[in-house]
């Protein structure tokens, strides 16, 4: 740090964004009351600037802007400036990128807002280079046109902060879900669909994960090859373009091109456990071998570099290196040259776009060369254990070599919830002990949490946020996963209990379906979304919750809570976009799915068990039924020692089918 910069109130914060920003020459405030009465009391508007410690366009105009003194000068003079962790606080996050689209039509990050002294936005914008340029309007212009505004025409930016506000506000009635929006769904997935190199267009295209199980769960329902090809395709083409770090493992965040070559590099906690639950389920659908090895692959990424030892997993790994973005990830040839043999290097040249000019800033990312070497790489089993030998050499060179990304320390309730889930799904289909102690001991960390009142939402040595309804959703199906997988019933009970507090918190009583911020915001406005972004909306991810809990205890507070849910995001869903994950498991609801309860104990029994539990389920649930007081509640039988397949829905279930021979013969048919 510069001997002459001297720190600011941030530097006293626990967020490793906010940290980056604490020795700018701006006298930032963190997110607090203690800005909001400065403002009003010296009547200033606000400069709410909102990011992530992996963002590359945050660290660009950090250099370019927030280290500068003149900016800095007329910052300090004419506004009080705010600096978010958007991680630390999604729900100012989320409704201010609200606005910034409402007022621009885009959004992203670096996402800089002006706001009243009442939180009311009035001009917003995402990226602005430092001055006036072909990159588009400079800050500094923008500061000084603003801070006249608001000595000279104040009334006209209050006017139009009203009507942001106003169109924020959602008046659309709820609807009814029924099979036709699941069927919209379905089309508008079949017309983006990318024909020539999979994914969904338009390009930068991102996983998309929640839409890729939403076509399993409904190919595997109608018995639609053409669906099952599409998600395989583009699930198979991330696993091994560009998207993916063949070297070292992970899922970058998206990618920047159509040929899905050329990634945004940053690694989040988020993507790479829904990829790992993504490939657990894919893997139990299809048994591609190719599903299995990457999920162990990325497993192993989890552990080495995600990990933290005093429990959970850490948020993200930067896209920036000191040598550019990327950098980490790129190699020139004549690096290649030194690292492999001539034997090796022909093998990758061969399959892999690598040359002497090459393919990024003059260095080279390794992403297959074209579609045919992609095929090919996907399909061959023993042509990829020789491009991993000579990935090991590379990822020695680069671990020993160069300096790692910055790291995300934090700890994001609702990130772990999400892995746990992957975690035990994982665990159980690839019959790893290895996920299972992951599982078991995730699920230890998050338990500690799961009871307080409010619950976190991330973790940085303590508390540094409470929770918010992605956190209450994510770790309630975190909590099920692992019950449903490993038989916990302390789990489910937790998750009961979750889903208590979410209803008191978040629950909108009168349209159906949950706010994304508490009851006591001081925000403007209050959120409610159905929209699924990267990963499923907080809303989407409760309606799996409420199914399952339903599914488990045949309580109806349960199913009326996911009509609700299900019926109010129809009224928005119709204008807004797809939510593939709500539409999943809104379908599973309208065609009613089973409950597969087996009974009895010992070896036969636990082969049936573990033969259903590795098997594509979808919809349906498994439970082993052995103990009384069990959490389903089932009238299956009196003797639970007695070997019984039972198929239920809701509380009411079809005559047990007893016998070993009878019990996988059905199994087979069903799924």
């Amino acid at each position: 740090m510069p001997e002459d910069l001297k720190p600011n109130r941030l530097s006293k914060q626990k967020s490793p964004y906010l940290l980056l920003h604490a020795y700018n020459p701006i006298d930032w405030y963190p997110w607090g009351l203690e800005a909001l009465e400065k403002a009003k009391v010296e009547d200033k508007p606000i400069f709410l600037s909102i990011g992530y410690s992996t963002c590359h366009w945050c660290h660009v105009m950090n250099r370019e802007s927030f280290l500068d003194q003149e900016v800095a000068e007329i910052l300090n003079k004419n506004y009080i400036a705010i600096k978010v962790d958007r991680e630390q606080h999604p729900d100012v996050d989320q409704v201010y990128m609200k606005a910034c689209q409402r007022l621009t039509g885009t959004g992203g990050w670096p996402l800089n807002v002006f706001l009243t002294p009442d939180l009311k936005p009035f001009f917003a914008g995402t990226y602005f280079p430092k001055d006036n340029s072909i990159r588009g309007v400079g800050l500094i212009y923008i500061l000084k046109q603003i801070a006249s505004h608001w000595q000279n025409d104040r009334q006209t930016l209050l006017e139009g902060s009203e009507i942001v506000i106003k169109s924020m506000s959602d008046t659309r009635k709820p609807g009814l879900f029924t099979y036709d929006l699941v069927q919209n769904h379905i089309d508008s997935l079949v017309d983006s669909y990318d024909n020539q190199y999979a994914g969904f267009l338009p390009a930068p295209k991102f996983p998309q994960l929640h839409t890729l199980l939403f076509l399993l769960s409904y190919a595997t329902e109608k018995k639609d090859n053409s669906l099952l090809t599409m998600a395989n395709n583009t699930l198979t083409t991330l696993l091994v373009s560009g998207t993916y770090d063949n070297v070292g493992d992970g899922l970058f965040r998206y990618a920047t091109d159509r040929e899905f070559r050329i990634p945004h590099f940053e690694k989040m906690l988020y993507d790479n456990a829904f990829l790992l639950y993504t490939l657990a389920e894919f893997s139990a659908a299809s048994k591609n071998v190719l599903y299995e090895e990457k999920g162990s692959a990325l497993f192993n990424y989890l552990e080495s570099v995600l990990k933290d030892s005093q429990g959970g997993y850490f948020t993200a790994e930067d896209a920036d290196s000191k040598e550019g973005e990327g950098a980490y990830y790129l190699y020139s040839y004549s690096l290649l040259e030194e690292i492999l043999t001539p034997n090796e290097l022909e093998l990758l040249e061969k399959y892999y776009s690598v040359s002497a000019k090459g393919n990024f800033n003059q260095l080279n990312h390794l992403y297959p060369k074209n579609k045919e070497a992609a095929v090919q790489i996907s399909q061959n089993k023993d042509l990829r254990a020789e491009l991993t030998l000579v990935f090991k050499k590379v990822l020695k060179f680069r671990q020993e070599k160069r300096e790692a990304p910055f790291k995300d320390t934090k700890i994001l309730i609702f990130a772990n919830g999400l892995l746990l889930a992957g975690l035990a799904r994982g665990a159980v289909v690839w019959n790893s002990q290895e996920m299972q102690m992951a599982a078991i001991n995730l699920y230890r960390f998050l338990a500690k949490y799961a009871l307080d009142s409010p619950l976190p939402g991330a973790l940085k040595d303590q508390v540094i946020s409470v929770g918010h309804l992605d956190d209450y959703a994510y770790l309630a199906w975190g909590f099920i996963e692992y019950g449903l997988a490993f038989g916990a019933k302390d789990a489910l009970q937790l998750a009961t209990s979750l889903v208590e507090k979410t209803d008191w918190l978040f629950k909108d009583m009168e349209g159906g379906g949950y706010y994304s911020v508490a009851f006591d915001t001081i925000l403007p406005h209050r959120p409610q979304s159905f929209y699924d972004g990267a990963i499923p909306e907080g809303n989407s991810v409760m309606s799996l919750v409420l199914y399952r809990l339903w599914q488990l205890t045949g309580e109806e507070k349960y199913t009326h809570s996911l009509e609700n849910l299900l019926n109010r995001a129809a009224g928005m869903l119709k204008e807004m976009g797809l939510a593939p994950f709500l539409a999943m498991v809104g379908n599973w609801y309208l065609q009613s799915t089973y409950e597969l309860v087996l009974t009895g104990r010992g070896e036969s029994v636990e082969k049936i068990k573990n033969a259903i539990q590795s098997r594509y389920l979808g919809g349906n649930l498994f439970w082993l039924l052995q103990d009384e007081g069990e959490v389903l509640n089932l009238e299956v039988g009196k003797d639970n020692n007695k070997l019984m397949l039972y198929l239920c829905q809701g509380s009411i279930c079809q005559q047990g089918l007893e016998g070993a021979d009878k019990i996988v013969k059905k199994v087979e048919e069903l799924l």
